[in-house]
């Protein structure tokens, strides 16, 4: 009996033990992973139903799941099982967080008490850099400087910054100048002292692993380091391309490694399917501009060969690149952002952008007249775009009621291109209480994405003028411009006290004198205008008007009355010169003020008084004088100070004193021959140097220096030609001679064509010879010499880059001589190369990659003969990308090229296979076609090498 009871308390236990643990809550899902963006929303999927039916759908405030640290939001179950957490603002940068569940989960169902949930540890990204560039640029002094500019995704301070990045060019540690300094997301910076020359120029970049953006908290385990190449000033070169879409207008953006010239930029520019667009440059990129860009459409973007820059540098080649705009980003934003102002007596029609958000929820609340100050002020309810803006202020606003609230579905919203219209046609329940209206627009889906603005739904619009004792306000009808008279306007100070109040005369305006103007609180902040229930208002600190462009300063009074102006002979001096001056002094009304006593400092660059004179006005009112600056003083600007007998300044001047030297000596240089070939193969550079003075500059120093640039070669016959030899040296070592001049003045050079420059293309050799006088000041003198390293220059004519299969190219080829003119019986070689890709399998460590290796295989190699412009036909049997190189068979190595796509179906040679269950082999036999003069060979390729069994 004993046992039997012992078993069935047994099996009791086990009964009870399984359905506790069957009631047992666990986590099946969520996307609360390692690593989360900043934005966006957390789903927990849990093993057994816990929500009832009435609790779907709905957002609140419970927190099922705590944070650490805090992360503001509100909750939803999606379904029985799925509750969602979506964040009110963006997360910290690099900051990391952990999840706890609380014990207000077990509370949802009373049947699932239990529940083993351990805490989730997540992290936002590190620190990352972005974007890299390097370009050149003119500078405001016109001079050519380069520039490196970092983007981030996250806000850094300048100061971090500066002290964590260090750069080298060609391992020559660079100099950076920061162009602004604070809190950014992007920085700019000027390298110092670079030289301006034709070469391409390694630079490494590293930034501190202990950099932290703001409000971050993570470090990085390691530098960020990057290579770069900053391009040679006088070749363009067009890299990333990126796309941007507000919904509204789409953006291509091409970066450059120059500045483009914009005079008829657009005659550079293809689109493919075209669209009518527009273009404009920045210092480092070329935008292309629509708003007609499908975002579900692929665009090809051609900018032709020829592009110039405004450093001087040209783009040798086509640049194509295929761009799409993929999926927008879900968005929620006001297209004004600051505008509150909408016309009673219009359609109340708002724009707004809403993007790939089916549904929203609008608020309206009511700010009352006695709280328009505190809340209608730029702090409290704009908010910060990027990832530094944890808060929206609007949240916080006080002595506001919600009136009005709607669910709406954004496809019911009408649409002015892709911008939604949200007609703001609600009831004032409190439409006895004068105020205005704060309008909030929210997806229902993403807490945190919403936008917010305040709206004065009124027909009276406000201009105001504030002088020192008076404020004048003009009231006006928004749809009709009309004036409107008896409206009662009230001007309240900073402290939201009220100053004094007025009512618009027949004009519309109204003269409202200031009190208390003494105190700062009575600053004048705020008018309101009220007339027939309609009522608005006017910031004066958000309305201002930006006058910076303008001149609008005015005359300035003088306590005492007196205007003041100094004149001089010109505005530049040498040393040791005399400056002469004169003032005049005029009263209120344009008379001499008589005989008055006045004082004349003179002060120099350094802030030292130079000199002080004591003087009286004539009866004129005015008064003349001098002061000499020493042969030796120092050099810069020089102030004129008029003051009255009572130290009450007057007028001021400034003079500058610089010094001149004009050159001492006169350089004359030339060449024997303007330009070098295989023929002429040496140049006399002529040296005369002759003082100003008329006798020969005898024994001066001098040194010539020669450096060798390559030159775009492209005859204007021929100009869809290129011509461009590849596997040439881009960097030639400047070669610097040194001597002196003869007693005659007199000296030369002899220079000749390097024995390595051969089938190179046209170069050209900048000779700049500079002569030093008796004083080591330099004169300098520079000629320009061409050199062309070939007789014949052979170009490839534009033809299709894509193209099929079995289909005949017909690919135009010339022979040219270095004036452009094409030449007959011109031997040359010509290529058809397929690049093709092997994947090897490579170890790596303890790891084994695949790695795809470029081979290049010469399909066709052919001698040819020609004359004149010539057509070259080849037919590619093969799917792939192919080359036509055509060149000089002395050339080593050097040709001109350019590439090509064909595609058949089919007609791709593959060579993997695979292995059956039981170890057996399907092997199609794949076959490659060589050419050979005009008959085709076919061999048929297998996987295998050495002996095989095929059944």
């Amino acid at each position: 009996m004993r046992k039997t009871s012992f078993l069935l308390f047994y099996l009791s236990f086990l009964l009870f033990a399984c359905n506790k643990n069957r009631n047992l809550i666990t986590l099946s899902y969520t996307n609360l992973e390692e690593e989360v963006p900043v934005y966006g929303n957390f789903t927990f999927e849990f093993s057994q139903n816990l929500a009832a039916d009435s609790m779907l759908y709905t957002w609140v405030d419970d927190a099922y799941i705590e944070f650490s640290p805090e992360i503001e939001g509100k909750f939803k179950w999606s379904s029985a099982n799925t509750l969602i957490f979506s964040p009110k603002n963006a997360l910290a940068p690099a900051a990391t967080y952990t999840a706890s569940f609380s014990s207000k989960l077990g509370k949802v169902n009373k049947d699932f008490p239990n529940y083993d949930l351990e805490d989730i540890e997540f992290s936002t990204p590190n620190l990352q850099l972005e974007t890299s560039d390097l370009y050149w640029y003119l500078n405001e002094k016109g001079n050519v400087a380069a520039k490196l500019e970092l983007g981030f995704n996250y806000e850094v301070a300048a100061e971090d910054l500066i002290d964590a990045l260090q750069m080298k060019i060609n391992d020559k540690v660079q100099t950076l100048s920061i162009e602004k300094t604070g809190n950014a997301r992007v920085f700019s910076f000027v390298l110092n002292d670079l030289q301006v020359v034709d070469e391409d120029r390694k630079v490494w970049l590293s930034i501190d692993k202990d950099l932290l953006p703001i409000g971050g908290e993570n470090t990085l385990a390691e530098n960020i380091t990057t290579d770069l190449l900053l391009k040679s000033p006088y070749q363009i070169d067009l890299s990333e391309v990126t796309t941007e879409h507000n919904g509204v207008t789409g953006k291509i953006i091409i970066k450059s490694s120059q500045e483009i010239t914009k005079e008829n930029l657009k005659n550079f520019i293809i689109l493919s399917p075209n669209v009518a667009y527009n273009v404009e440059t920045t210092s480092n990129s070329i935008v292309v501009s629509s708003d007609k860009f499908d975002v579900n459409l692929k665009y090809k973007v051609t900018v032709k060969k020829g592009l110039t820059g405004l450093i001087g540098g040209k783009l040798n080649v086509d640049f194509e690149e295929e761009v799409t705009f993929g999926e927008l980003e879900p968005t929620i934003e006001f297209e004004n952002s600051k505008g509150m102002y909408l016309s009673l007596a219009g359609n109340k029609n708002v724009a707004i952008r809403i993007l790939n958000i089916p549904e929203v929820k609008v608020t309206v609340y009511k700010v009352y007249e006695n709280n328009l100050l505190s809340a209608n002020t730029s702090e409290n309810y704009y908010y910060y775009d990027d990832y530094e803006g944890y808060d929206d202020y609007y949240g916080d606003l006080q002595d506001r009621d919600k009136i009005w609230e709607k669910t709406i579905q954004t496809s019911s919203l009408a649409k002015l291109g892709s911008t939604s219209l949200l007609k703001l046609d609600f009831k004032d329940v409190l439409k006895d209480y004068k105020g205005i209206y704060f309008i909030k627009v929210q997806s229902t889906g993403d807490y945190w994405l919403n936008d917010a603005k305040f709206i004065s739904l009124s027909d009276i619009g406000l201009i105001a003028k504030a002088g020192q004792s008076k404020i004048t306000v003009f009231a006006n009808s928004i749809k009709t411009t009309e004036s409107l008279a008896g409206v009662k306007i009230k001007v309240f100070g900073r402290n939201n006290q009220l100053i004094s109040e007025s009512i618009t005369a027949a004009d519309g305006s109204a003269q409202i004198t200031l009190k208390n103007n003494s105190f700062a609180g009575f600053q004048p902040a705020l008018v309101t205008a009220e007339r027939n229930g309609d009522f608005t208002l006017l910031n004066l600190f958000d309305g201002a008007v930006e006058t910076s462009r303008f001149e609008v300063g005015g005359y300035y009074e003088l306590p005492n009355g007196l205007q003041s102006f100094i004149y001089l002979e010109r505005n530049l001096y040498r040393p040791g010169e005399t400056v002469n001056y004169a003032a005049i002094v005029r009263n209120q009304t344009w008379s001499s003020p008589g005989n008055l006593p006045v004082r004349i400092d003179i002060i120099n660059p350094m802030g030292k008084k130079l000199n002080s004179y004591k003087k009286t006005l004539n009866n004129e009112g005015s008064l003349d004088g001098n002061f000499t600056v020493a042969a030796d003083g120092i050099t810069g600007t020089y102030t004129i100070y008029l003051y009255s007998s009572t130290d009450v300044l007057l007028a001021s001047k400034n003079v500058m004193i610089e010094e001149f030297m004009p050159d001492r000596i006169k350089v004359t240089t030339g060449l024997s021959s303007p330009e070098l070939n295989t023929k002429v193969k040496t140049t006399n550079l002529s040296i005369f140097a002759q003082n100003l003075f008329g006798p020969p500059a005898a024994n001066r120093n001098y040194e010539v220096e020669i450096s060798y640039h390559k030159k775009y070669f492209s005859p204007k016959e021929f100009s869809d030609y290129d011509f461009n030899i590849n596997n040439t040296n881009s960097h030639y070592t400047p070669d610097v001679r040194e001597g002196k001049t003869d007693e005659a003045g007199k000296a030369s050079q002899s220079i000749n064509l390097p024995d390595d420059f051969q089938y190179i293309g046209a170069l050209e050799a900048h000779i700049l010879t500079t002569v030093f006088d008796e004083t080591g000041r330099p004169v300098n003198r520079k000629n320009v010499l061409d050199i062309y390293t070939q007789d014949v220059f052979y170009g490839v004519g534009d033809f299709p880059y894509y193209s099929s299969t079995n289909s005949q190219l017909n690919i135009p080829l010339v022979a040219v001589d270095k004036n452009g003119k094409a030449k007959s019986g011109v031997s040359a070689k010509i290529q058809i190369i397929k690049h093709e890709y092997q994947t090897v399998l490579n170890k790596s460590g303890e790891y084994f990659r695949y790695e795809s290796n470029e081979v290049e295989k010469i399909v066709l190699e052919k001698s040819v003969t020609l004359n004149g412009e010539n057509i070259f036909k080849y037919t590619p049997l093969l799917s792939g990308e192919y080359e036509i190189r055509i060149f000089n068979a002395n050339s080593n190595g050097k040709y001109v090229s350019r590439y090509f796509y064909a595609y058949g179906y089919g007609k791709t040679y593959l060579s993997s296979f695979e292995v059956d269950n039981e170890g057996r082999v399907d092997i199609e036999m794949d076959k490659e076609v060589y050419q050979v003069g005009d008959q085709a060979k076919i061999l048929f390729k297998t996987p295998f090498q050495g002996k095989m069994l095929v059944t």
